[in-house]
C-alpha cells in the first residue's frame, strides 16, 4: 500500500521531486518525515495534499525552517512538502506598489529584486536569506521594523491556498483597497499552514527611505530603559525600530557590533534632513536622562546595526526561547524580573523586545528542570499584568512541560470550529498548532 502510494505521490512532481525523508534537514522536533516533496507548481501542491488527505497522511509544510521549533511537537510526519521551488512571481505591478510571489521564495532575494527599483518589502526577520515569504506568513514572524512600519499585516494583500480538500482557495487581491467582508487573509497570517497551504502571497511595497539612522543608547540596568522609552513615545519622533536588548543576547549574535548589558535603539528613516533631526532628538533625549550615549549610526553602518539588532531576535544559541505579550510600559519590568527568575536557578538570561510595542523574548540556557520553573515562572509574572507567554523553541522533550502556547485564550472554541470546517481531518501540520485537537484521525 505505502509503496502504492509513494508511486502515486511521485509521479505528481516527477523525477527528482520526492525523496525519502530519512536524516534531520527536514525533521521536526526529531520527528524525520517518511517523505519529502518538491513541488514545482500550486497545481502539484493541490494534487500532493488531495492525496495525502484522502490516505490519511499528515503534511508538514516546510519553507526555510526557520520558525519550525514554534508550535508542539507532531505525533507523526508523514510528508514534509518543501515549497523551495516555489519561487515565480506571477504578477509583478511595481508602478502600482504591488507583487505577487511563490511561497518558497526568501525576503533576502524578494528585496534584492526589488532593489532595482528603489523598493522593499520592510520587513527584517532574523535570517532572511533562508526565511522564505510563505514561512514568515506562516509563522507571523516580523523584526524591529514592526515599531514604524508594521508587520505582514499591514502588507498581506492577497494570496492563493490550498486546502487540506487540495482545492487551490484565493483570499485578498492584488490592488490595495478596502472592501467589505471578513478579511480572510488574516485568518492564515500565524495560522501555521493548519487552514490552507500557502503558495502565493500578493504584497504591498514600500520605497526604500532616503537616509536612516541608529542611535544607542547604554543603561546601567534594565529599569533605566521605561523613563526613556516613555519619553520617546510621548514624543513627536517617530521611530522605525525602538528596541531593548540585555544580557548575554548582546552578545555574539551581534558580532560585537552591541554592548554587553542593556542597551535602547532607536531607528528612524526616510527624508534626510529628517532623519537627523529625529537622531539627535533622541540624542538629546539620552542626554536628558544621565544615561551614556554610545553611538549615532547613518548609512550602512545603520543598515549594518539593523540587521544585527534583528539577528538578536532569532535566539539560536538558546536551549528555550519565551516570546511574551506586554504593554510596552511593563517591558522593562518584565525583563528585570525575568533575570531575578533565572539567577538563582542558575540559568542564563538574554533578552531582546520590540519595547515600543510590548514584545519581548526572552532566550534562556541551563538544566532542563531549571529552564521549566523559570519558563513557569515568567508566565505568571506575564498573566498577572494582563499579557500572555508561548514558547518560540524548546528541546522536544521539554515542550509538553512547558505549555507551549499557555492558557486557553477566550476564542479558542471558535477557532478549533473554523480549523475543524477547514480541515476536519487535521492533515495539515496536525498537533502543532494551539488549535490542535489531540487524536485527531
Amino acid at each position: 500500500m505505502m509503496r502504492e502510494l509513494e508511486a502515486q505521490l511521485a509521479g505528481i512532481v516527477g523525477e527528482g521531486g520526492l525523496q525519502q525523508g530519512g536524516g534531520s534537514e527536514y525533521s521536526v522536533d526529531g520527528v524525520v518525515p517518511g517523505l519529502v516533496a518538491f513541488p514545482e507548481s500550486a497545481a502539484q501542491v493541490a494534487e500532493l495534499v488531495k492525496v495525502a488527505n484522502a490516505n490519511g497522511l499528515k503534511v508538514v509544510p516546510y519553507g526555510g525552517g526557520t520558525a519550525m521549533g514554534l508550535g508542539m511537537t507532531p505525533e507523526r510526519v508523514d510528508l514534509v512538502l518543501s515549497t523551495k521551488r516555489l519561487t515565480d512571481t506571477p504578477h509583478d505591478d511595481r508602478r502600482d506598489m504591488t507583487l505577487s510571489v511563490g511561497a518558497g521564495m526568501t525576503l533576502s532575494a524578494l528585496n534584492a529584486r526589488l532593489a532595482e527599483d528603489n523598493l522593499w518589502l520592510p520587513l527584517d526577520p532574523p535570517d532572511p536569506e533562508r526565511a522564505t515569504i510563505g514561512g514568515l506568513v506562516a509563522a507571523d514572524q516580523s523584526g524591529p521594523l514592526r515599531h514604524g512600519l508594521g508587520t505582514l499585516r499591514d502588507h498581506v494583500i492577497g494570496m492563493k491556498v490550498i486546502s487540506a480538500e487540495g482545492k487551490l482557495v484565493a483570499a485578498g487581491g492584488r490592488v490595495v483597497r478596502n472592501v467589505a467582508g471578513y478579511d480572510m487573509c488574516k485568518l492564515h497570517i500565524g495560522a501555521l499552514g493548519t487552514l490552507g497551504l500557502l503558495v502565493e502571497v500578493s504584497l504591498k511595497l514600500a520605497a526604500r527611505p532616503q537616509a536612516n539612522a541608529i542611535v544607542l543608547a547604554k543603561l546601567s540596568s534594565v529599569a533605566d530603559a521605561e523613563p526613556l522609552i516613555a519619553a520617546v513615545l510621548d514624543s513627536s519622533l517617530e521611530p522605525v525600530l525602538l528596541e531593548l536588548v540585555s544580557g548575554t543576547a548582546c552578545g555574539a549574535a551581534t558580532a560585537g557590533l552591541l554592548p554587553d548589558g542593556a542597551v535602547v535603539a532607536a531607528g528612524f528613516a526616510g527624508n534626510g534632513q529628517r532623519v537627523a533631526w529625529q537622531a539627535e532628538a533622541f540624542a538629546a533625549l539620552v542626554a536628558s536622562q544621565s544615561l551614556q550615549l554610545l553611538a549615532s549610526r547613518s548609512g550602512n553602518e545603520a543598515q549594518t546595526a539593523r540587521e544585527a539588532l534583528a539577528e538578536v531576535h532569532g535566539g539560536d544559541s538558546a536551549d528555550v526561547v519565551l516570546v511574551a505579550s506586554v504593554l510596552s510600559s511593563q517591558v522593562a519590568e518584565l525583563l528585570t524580573r525575568a533575570a531575578a527568575l533565572s539567577e538563582p536557578r542558575g540559568v542564563a538570561m538574554g533578552a531582546a523586545s520590540h519595547a515600543g510595542k510590548g514584545l519581548a523574548r526572552l532566550f534562556l540556557r541551563g538544566e532542563e528542570q531549571a529552564l521549566t520553573e523559570v519558563t513557569h515562572a515568567a508566565r505568571e509574572v506575564v498573566v498577572e499584568r494582563g499579557g500572555s507567554l508561548i514558547v518560540a523553541k524548546a528541546p522536544p522533550k521539554l515542550k509538553p512541560l512547558l505549555n507551549v502556547w499557555g492558557a486557553p485564550a477566550g476564542d479558542l472554541a471558535v477557532l478549533q470550529a473554523v480549523r475543524r470546517t477547514y480541515d476536519p481531518n487535521e492533515t495539515l501540520n496536525a498537533y502543532r498548532h494551539a488549535t490542535a485537537v489531540r487524536g485527531a484521525a
